[in-house]
C-alpha cells in the first residue's frame, strides 16, 4: 500500500487511518466481510449448519447419522457401488466411507460384498432395513427442505442451485490448480 504523507498530521494518525481503511476495505471484498451477516462464505456455513441440525433431529430416531444418511441417499440411487464408487461421489476419503459403512451394516442397514469379478472390490447393497426407511428419511429431507427455502419462488430456488453448483466448481478447479 502506498502511503502518502499529509502535511500537519501527526504520523501516528496517519497509521490508525490507513489501518481503518485497510479493514474497511477487507471487511467487504468480493462476498467477504469481517461482518457475518455480509460474508457469503459464513452464510452458507450458518445456513448448511441449521440444515443439518435440523435433519439430524428428525432422523434420529431411525438410529442413523447425517452422514450415513447421505451414504443411503447415494444407495438409493444406484445400490450396488463400491466403497470406492461411493467415496468418489461424495467427496470422502475411503477409509471415512470404510468406517461408516462398518457402523451401518452393524445397525443393519447395508450389506457388503465382495465383488466375484475382482475381490479387491466390495460392494454395498441396502439391507431390507435400509429399504423400508428411505420413505420416511425422503419425508424428513424434504421437510427441512421445505423450511429453509421457504419464501423462495422455483425461480429463485433454482438460481441457488446454479449458484452453488459455480461455486463448487470454482472452488474445486482452484484447488485442483493450486494444489501440488
Amino acid at each position: 500500500m502506498t502511503r502518502v504523507e499529509r502535511p500537519g498530521v501527526p504520523a501516528a494518525s496517519q497509521n490508525e487511518a490507513s489501518v481503518k481503511l485497510n479493514a474497511a476495505a477487507e471487511s467487504d471484498v468480493h462476498g467477504f466481510s469481517l461482518d457475518p451477516n455480509k460474508s457469503v462464505g459464513h452464510l452458507l456455513r450458518e445456513a448448511l449448519r441449521a440444515m443439518v441440525r435440523e435433519l439430524e433431529t428428525r432422523i434420529d430416531p431411525y438410529d442413523i447419522t447425517v452422514g450415513q444418511f447421505f451414504i443411503m441417499r447415494e444407495l438409493w440411487v444406484a445400490d450396488g457401488l463400491t466403497q470406492r464408487e461411493l467415496s468418489d461421489r461424495m467427496s470422502l476419503f475411503e477409509n471415512s466411507t470404510t468406517a461408516a459403512l462398518a457402523e451401518m451394516e452393524k445397525r443393519g442397514f447395508i450389506e457388503r460384498r465382495r465383488s466375484d469379478e475382482d475381490r479387491r472390490k466390495i460392494h454395498v447393497f441396502l439391507s431390507a432395513k435400509g429399504k423400508r426407511i428411505r420413505k420416511a428419511l425422503i419425508e424428513h429431507a424434504v421437510a427441512v427442505h421445505r423450511i429453509g427455502l421457504a419464501g423462495l419462488s422455483e425461480n429463485q430456488i433454482d438460481s441457488l442451485r446454479d449458484t452453488l453448483r459455480l461455486i463448487r466448481r470454482n472452488m474445486r478447479t482452484d484447488a485442483n490448480a493450486t494444489r501440488p
